[in-house]
């Protein structure tokens, strides 16, 4: 109720106790709940509550094809539903190749690019040999996708994945914990590069750190890449608008709406409106 046509970044999620078929679920990781979040709030705290809930709007049959298309092959049937979908307790995983590419079609203008393990082969006086044929999929409208990479640059800048940040480099992504901490990720990019980092044991042992850590050792990581500090984000596309929101309620901000607004991104045609 009151979601409107469009889920947007400034869509009014509640965290909340929630009951699914019968039982409290899902839980966040610190076990407590934290009221009124927008959407990009919720993604930078990583609530597990509002990702269900949006998943719910969303639907399941949906969100399944659409990971396909982000690249992601070890999907199967007993996977629509929403812990799964939600929250990433898919039954085969994912490998972080398929993750890292995933990644990647963000900041690809919504385009995802079949990766290759190579990117061509020549003979020693440089004449081509082999060049990989790469498949490209356009999964999301070029809008959405350049305001889902603002949204995971804030994950970093503002949110739980601050870890990840490289001091002159600007960095998005996602972190992931599994339940008793089995498994921790960070997936993320910069305008370069897109890499996926899992730490975990091929048995389910108890880690002794959240994905705080995963997220620090991937900025360790990439912040060897030289290249990485250079290039820069595609421009917005001539579809996203902006407009100032009242972030406890997610409609335009006014004179009283004190100091929770924040100007956030929208497909044009999907951003509240006076009435």
């Amino acid at each position: 109720k009151g979601w409107g046509k469009f889920i947007t970044t400034a869509s009014i999620v509640d965290d909340e106790p929630t009951h699914i078929e019968g039982r409290q679920w899902p839980n966040n990781s610190d076990f407590a709940f934290h009221g009124i979040r927008t959407f990009r709030q919720a993604l930078q705290e990583s609530l597990n509550v509002c990702a269900v809930k949006i998943l719910a709007q969303v639907g399941v049959d949906y969100s399944y094809n659409l990971t396909e298309q982000f690249g992601i092959s070890s999907l199967t049937d007993s996977d629509r539903n929403l812990a799964a979908l939600g929250l990433g307790g898919m039954l085969e995983g994912a490998s972080t190749l398929e993750m890292a590419s995933a990644y990647s079609t963000f900041v690809n203008g919504g385009v995802h690019n079949e990766y290759s393990c190579y990117t061509k082969v020549t003979t020693r006086n440089g004449e081509l040999i082999l060049e990989p044929t790469i498949e490209q999929t356009k999964v999301l409208d070029p809008g959405v996708a350049w305001i889902m990479t603002d949204v995971l640059k804030t994950v970093v800048s503002e949110g739980i994945g601050y870890p990840a940040a490289i001091p002159g480099v600007s960095v998005g992504g996602k972190t992931g914990t599994t339940d008793s901490q089995y498994d921790i990720w960070f997936c993320g990019f910069t305008p370069r590069y897109s890499a996926a980092l899992w730490i975990g044991n091929d048995v389910n042992i108890s880690l002794s750190q959240y994905s705080s850590a995963a997220a620090s050792l991937w900025g360790s990581v990439m912040s060897q890449i030289n290249a990485n500090y250079g290039g820069s984000y595609p421009a917005a596309p001539s579809n996203v608008v902006t407009a100032t929101i009242d972030t406890k309620s997610g409609l335009l901000a006014t004179a009283a709406s004190g100091k929770d607004t924040r100007t956030e991104y929208f497909t044009s045609g999907t951003q509240p409106t006076e009435s």
